[in-house]
């Protein structure tokens, strides 16, 4: 099968990261129309060889293929009037606005109702990672609409991903992925707030836990937490059971007390190891937290 070519491109929202979107794509040598509610943040583009055009459904039809990147979905409904949705008729819309899955099956609801192919995405990444083509993008929708847009997609963004058929999979998967990050930094910095309040050096402590990182150790925790919620199978693994893991978590608690740390996000997770407990998984891996977490 031959490799999907580049498509001309019109892009909605010249903010930060809508106007590195179209500055990457003008830097792989794609056709690009711009378009923004004002029109000043159209002209360094311009500059650099885009189309402003003003008129937003004249924009989207000068295009095969529309990018949506607003600030949230209030402001994309906002402009998706009906001659808009009409000029996109027969067109492909890829919505990269921040929206959630509810959102983003609304939208598509509409677009079907008017003929117009839609995908969703978002960006897991920074504007200046778009302009190096080295951000993460995951999509989701019709693998046929993806794929034909994939190398677009790709001289865009760098890395791309399909991560569902169905509408609203790519919201859903980045608010989780953004949901383990801020958990990551969270306890990072619970754990720094700790050593502050007790007088450990905090240099010595970041120093250790970033060695810890680059070792790979955590990375195969990960792994094998990863692989219990997948196989929902939860008798082996790390090699500590809820009971132990429990018991730690108290004695971490009484020393944030102690040194008057927050420990605000740790009562939370006493409380889901208590239910999980009650519930007769005692010992069981830590993964079985997983059945609590998810449970409706």
């Amino acid at each position: 099968m031959a490799e999907p070519q580049h498509s001309a491109v019109t892009v909605l929202g010249l903010g930060a990261m809508g106007g590195a979107l179209a500055n990457g794509l003008l830097k792989r040598g794609l056709p690009v129309t711009v378009w923004n509610r004002s029109p000043d943040k159209a002209e360094a583009l311009v500059e650099q060889g885009a189309t402003f055009i003003p008129d937003l459904s004249a924009a989207i039809g000068a295009s095969p293929v529309t990018i949506m990147c607003l600030s949230d979905h209030a402001a994309c409904m906002s402009v998706l009037n009906g001659k808009a949705i009409a000029a996109a008729a027969g067109r492909t819309l890829i919505q990269l606005s921040t929206i959630t899955s509810a959102e983003s099956r609304e939208l598509a609801s509409r677009m079907a109702a008017a003929s117009v192919r839609y995908l969703d995405g978002q960006i897991l990444a920074y504007p200046d990672d778009i302009l190096e083509a080295r951000a993460n993008l995951v999509c989701s929708g019709p693998p046929e609409v993806f794929n034909e847009h994939a190398a677009t997609l790709r001289a865009m963004a760098g890395n791309v991903y399909h991560v569902g058929a169905s509408h609203g999979a790519a919201p859903s998967f980045a608010k989780a992925h953004d949901s383990f990050s801020l958990g990551c930094y969270l306890s990072l910095l619970q754990g720094a707030a700790m050593c502050a309040s007790s007088g450990v050096d905090l240099r010595a402590w970041s120093d250790y836990n970033l060695r810890y990182l680059s070792s790979g150790n955590l990375g195969r925790e990960m792994a094998i937490l990863a692989d219990q919620t997948i196989t929902r199978s939860y008798d082996e693994g790390l090699g500590a059971t809820m009971n132990v893991w429990r018991g730690a978590a108290i004695k971490i608690v009484e020393e944030c007390r102690t040194a008057g740390a927050n420990v605000a996000h740790l009562d939370s997770l006493l409380a889901l190891m208590d239910k999980s407990i009650a519930a007769g998984a005692g010992e069981k891996e830590i993964g079985v937290l997983f059945e609590q977490m998810t449970a409706k």
